[in-house]
């Protein structure tokens, strides 16, 4: 090989390895959706498909977690199941779960679903679907969204009831069933960095932020000119997103209720999106290999272009 192929060949080498993690950099975004039946995956920044089939066969997924191996969960409502899938979107039982029209679903850190449907909240092994207590919380008016904080305070949207509640995770005893009261129809809540609870509604509330302590509102409506809100995500710079289910787009923007892309994902069908979670770039290992191979055909081209009779060799 001559000096100049040598170079060549480094050249595209280093910059095929050093442009891809920065690509990866940007962080997934996971989006459910009723009408395709499908979760797809979007560049968290840009809002650039990623793979729109990441998980298929669907039955109007409503609710969506993931647990600590990276394995995902799906609540399909019409479907009465929840199915559980691999980091890589491979179904590894479809079927893990058989509910009656399960809605929400949450994964903890022990190895249990916690999963709404009817007026419960009923918890199940992760890995067999075996039931543990499946009337864990119970006398709730149609629960949604849920979400655990960093004390093992489980927070429940109870979506007819207008309410969100707070209970034991390992109980299910109620620490504050009225929470937060006067809501209509609140669907999804997550944390933001900060630990302020963030509430999204499927009623004309859009996103409001309280008080995880004590349900007081924190900075009143956060988000009021995007409605039928529900799944809400945050990223690694305490921006969130948040899918408006009648248009059919996921919205970007910061926690104060300032619009950075909206939409930033659109066209995804009317009725269409519902659960997100997002997933924080991981930096290092990619960009790691990159510079690794980079530095092998660093040496490797010097070693040719110095020849083999230099000193060394």
């Amino acid at each position: 090989m001559s000096v100049f192929q040598a170079r060549s060949v480094f050249l595209a080498l280093a910059l095929a390895c050093l442009a891809l993690p920065r690509a990866a950099d940007a962080g997934t975004l996971y989006v459910a959706n009723r009408d395709s039946n499908t979760v797809a995956t979007y560049n968290g920044t840009t809002g650039a498909l990623i793979i729109g089939w990441f998980i298929t066969g669907l039955n109007n997924p409503w609710g969506m977690t993931r647990d600590s191996d990276g394995n995902f969960y799906i609540a399909n409502i019409n479907g009465n199941s929840v199915g559980k899938y691999g980091p890589d979107g491979v179904a590894i039982n479809a079927s893990l779960i058989s509910i009656s029209s399960p809605t929400g679903i949450l994964a903890d850190a022990s190895g249990r679903l916690f999963v709404t449907t009817g007026g419960t909240v009923g918890t199940y092994n992760a890995t067999t679907g075996a039931v543990i207590n499946a009337t864990f919380i119970s006398g709730l008016n149609t629960p949604r969204g849920m979400v655990l904080d960093n004390a093992g305070n489980l927070f429940v949207a109870d979506y007819n009831g207008g309410t969100i509640g707070t209970y034991n995770a390992s109980t299910g005893a109620a620490i504050n069933a009225s929470l937060i009261t006067g809501l209509t129809t609140p669907r999804d809540l997550t944390f933001d960095a900060n630990g302020t609870l963030y509430v999204s509604s499927i009623g004309n509330n859009g996103v409001r932020a309280y008080n995880a302590s004590t349900g007081a509102p924190v900075t009143g409506p956060v988000l009021g000119s995007i409605t039928n809100t529900w799944g809400i995500a945050f990223d690694e710079a305490n921006n969130f997103f948040v899918s408006a289910y009648f248009a059919g787009n996921v919205a970007k923007l910061t926690a104060s209720g300032t619009t950075i892309s909206n939409p930033l994902i659109g066209s995804l069908g009317a009725a269409g999106p519902t659960t997100l979670i997002y997933i924080v770039p991981e930096p290092g290992v990619g960009r790691l290999a990159g510079i690794a191979l980079a530095a092998g055909c660093v040496f490797r081209f010097r070693r040719r272009a110095r020849g083999p009779n230099a000193a060394g060799d």
